[in-house]
């Protein structure tokens, strides 16, 4: 049992240095190439994703605290997180669909 456990981590040790070797490269060619997440199309959209998302979550742990402190209700106002989530989710795809219909037009 032991030489069963031993061959089997070496195998995944050997299996995750080669995953991380070919993902080193196929990321430095797309860097070098511009392509993927790397080009600036998606540089600009993956900048305009961060700035939504910082002011989304922001704008709800404000929201969250200042509801709590104010009422005290600490029980109930956890609410907020799981609402927000999907409330993040929905606000993603729109923005989405929007930059597609955008890209369609130009």
């Amino acid at each position: 049992m032991v030489v069963t456990l031993t061959v089997t981590m070496l195998l995944a040790g050997i299996g995750a240095v080669l995953f991380i070797m070919a993902g080193v490269r196929w990321a430095s060619m797309q860097k070098l190439l511009k392509e993927g997440s790397y080009a600036r199309r998606a540089q600009r959209q993956n900048r305009i994703r961060e700035t939504i998302s910082s002011v989304y979550w922001l704008t709800t742990t404000a929201v969250f605290l200042g509801w709590s402190f104010l009422t005290a209700d600490w029980e109930i106002t956890w609410i907020v997180w799981p609402i927000a989530g999907l409330l993040f989710g929905v606000i993603m795809c729109l923005y989405k669909l929007l930059a597609e219909k955008d890209r369609g037009q130009g």
